[in-house]
Formats: C-alpha cells, structure tokens, sequence
C-alpha cells in the first residue's frame, strides 16, 4: 500500500510511503454572515476570501519542515532525509472537519474585531478583513516583525489544543516573536507536534521527529478548494 491515511475529526493526514509525501487537509465548511446594512456575500467576494486564505495558509505552513522517521524498517531507512509537508484546506458545501462563520461587516477595516478558533466544537469564527495584515503587539509590548496576518495564526490553532496564544503574558515562548503562533509568521517544530504525534500512530515501528525549518517561500498550488481570548478551548 503506498498511502497510509489517518482521518481525524480535525483533518486527514496522507501519507505516500513510495513518493515520500505528506499530505495534510481540513474540509471547511463556510457560513457566510452579514452585518447590516451591507449586501449578501457574492460568489466573487466568497471565492476572493477563499482563495486568500488557501494561499496564505499554504505559503507559511508548508514544505517548511521535514518529517524523519526512525526504525529498523525499509521506510525509514529510505527516508532518512526526511519527509515534507504540505497542509491545505477544502472549501467543502456540507459539515467538514470545522464550520467557519465569516462576516462581512460594513464601515473600514477593524482589526481590534479578533478572529478565535475553539477546537473542541470545531467552529471558527472570521472576519472578511482577515485576509488584510496589520502590526500586532503581544503581552510584552513587542510589536510584530512585518505585518501580522491572522489566517495562518488561526490555521495553527485548527491543529490542536497544544497551539496556544504565544503572544500572551506568561506564555513560555513569549519572546519568541517571528512565531506564527506569536505576532510573526513562522511555524515552528513545536506547532506541528499534534500531527507528529498522529504520524506516530500510523506504521507500525516507525516513529517521526521533525527537522528544519526552512523559511524561504512555501510551493504554490493551483488547486482552489489575531489576537485575543474567547470562550474555553477558543483561540485568537
């Protein structure tokens, strides 16, 4: 078998054993809200939101990290460079892995209005200006390095619990502020930690440990499928 494929509630990781891929994808199911008086969404408004997000989450989260497995096993042994990653979302029409309420609302761009993600109901809340970048500035006053953007912040919420707000006080990577987790835009070993540990489960004898990361421009694709505190388990 040359794909081993773990389905979770939160996504499906596809594994090629012969390419040496990972494949990594959420289904978004889309509810597409207004604030009056402004008009309905279009079907060009929704696909420019999509489309946004598509790229902005495949440019900061993929072919940035290796996956290398460990064990007396042929595959291991074959891939010992390591494995990269891609990770992409689905723009599904019926319940996916998370329901995503977007709004458009009327007046100019608010950022102080956050987006927030709770994993264990799988709902995530968005705006239609979160596809802008603005400057951020976490618990210890530092400012984002260049212009934070809240979709891939948020994606990294959607991939576990263990993805908390690192810009907020007392948070053990506080100072780490070029974190996409922080107010930067890069994804660190520790974000992908709820995927390794998936991979884990799925070959018998091997285990993964990740390698990088490598920060130049994540590969495009030609497929079209910000801070602050909500409820229990809801990230911003």
């Amino acid at each position: 078998m040359s794909h081993v494929v773990r389905r979770l509630d939160w996504g499906v990781i596809d594994l090629d054993t012969v390419a040496g891929r990972i494949f990594f994808q959420q289904t978004w199911f889309y509810d597409w809200q207004v604030v009056s008086p402004v008009s309905p969404w279009t079907l060009a408004e929704k696909q420019a939101f999509h489309h946004a997000l598509d790229r902005q989450v495949w440019g900061h989260w993929s072919m940035r990290f290796q996956f290398v497995p460990h064990g007396a096993t042929d595959f291991a042994r074959r891939f010992v460079h390591g494995i990269p990653i891609n990770l992409d979302i689905k723009w599904v029409t019926r319940p996916g892995s998370f329901t995503v309420n977007v709004v458009k609302r009327p007046g100019p761009v608010d950022h102080s209005i956050r987006p927030w993600v709770n994993f264990t109901t799988k709902v995530i809340q968005l705006s239609k200006w979160d596809t802008s970048s603005y400057t951020a500035v976490n618990a210890a006053s530092a400012s984002s390095p260049k212009p934070f953007q809240p979709l891939p912040h948020e994606f990294g919420h959607a991939l576990g619990t263990a993805n908390d707000d690192e810009y907020a006080a007392g948070h053990a990577n506080l100072g780490d502020t070029n974190s996409i987790m922080n107010i930067g835009s890069q994804v660190r070993a520790r974000h992908l930690e709820s995927i390794r540990g998936e991979l884990n489960a799925m070959m018998p004898g091997v285990t993964f440990t990740v390698a990088g990361p490598h920060h130049g421009h994540g590969h495009g694709h030609g497929h079209s499928h910000g801070i602050g505190h909500g409820a229990a388990h809801a990230h911003h």
